[in-house]
């Protein structure tokens, strides 16, 4: 047995099945490629996509249209891979790019995350989705010259809702500032004003 298989007619043999194995595999590999088989499934839907298009049913010559230029297309398509016409093409590299992004999302759209993951993910790259606070206030500027007490009478006439147009002295700061944010109030009223402005509207409840 041993001596047969040493034998360089054997060898032969072997070599020679194997590669008509593998001869036959790659034919019915190439007729199954060269297929198109039309399902019922496929066929319902360009069934549907007519429907979604022109509001109404295909008749069954038109059935029989959608299926041979689905045929044709088809056919066209795979010989354009076979020439490798997708190779090194802007158009189609976009376009599958955009066909993987709207199945990302797809997918992303079904999945519920647990809390304990949102939770954990928030933890992690909160600060990425912190908003700067903005402010929104008037201002009345008092030179130091000015009594305390003139200065509490104008408080409390603020406090009672009432205004005086000639309270305060003229400075270079703005009187109104609307929505601002924290970094740009304190570019325009100095470092940790901001800050100081959060402290006070906690303090006496007011939004800021």
């Amino acid at each position: 047995m041993r001596a047969l298989i040493k034998e360089p007619l054997t060898h032969m043999l072997i070599i020679g099945g194997a590669l008509f194995i593998l001869d036959t595999l790659v034919q019915e590999q190439s007729v199954d490629r060269n297929k198109i088989v039309i399902t019922e499934d496929r066929i319902e839907h360009l069934s549907a996509v007519f429907s979604r298009r022109w509001q109404r049913a295909p008749s069954p010559v038109e059935v029989q249209q959608l299926v041979e230029t689905y045929v044709r297309e088809e056919i066209l398509y795979r010989e354009a891979l076979n020439l490798g016409l997708d190779h090194n093409d802007t158009v189609i590299r976009r376009r599958l790019r955009m066909k993987i992004e709207l199945a990302a999302r797809d997918i992303a759209d079904n999945f519920e995350p647990a809390e304990s993951t949102l939770q954990q993910y928030m933890e992690q790259n909160g600060k990425d989705y912190q908003r700067q606070a903005h402010f929104s206030f008037r201002q009345l500027y008092f030179q130091t010259s000015n009594s305390q007490e003139d200065i509490k009478k104008v408080l409390i006439r603020l406090n009672q809702g009432l205004e005086d147009a000639s309270a305060g002295d003229s400075s270079l700061l703005p009187n109104q500032i609307n929505n601002k944010s924290s970094t740009r109030i304190d570019q325009l009223f100095g470092p940790g004003f901001s800050s100081q402005l959060t402290k006070s509207s906690q303090e006496t409840g007011l939004d800021h």
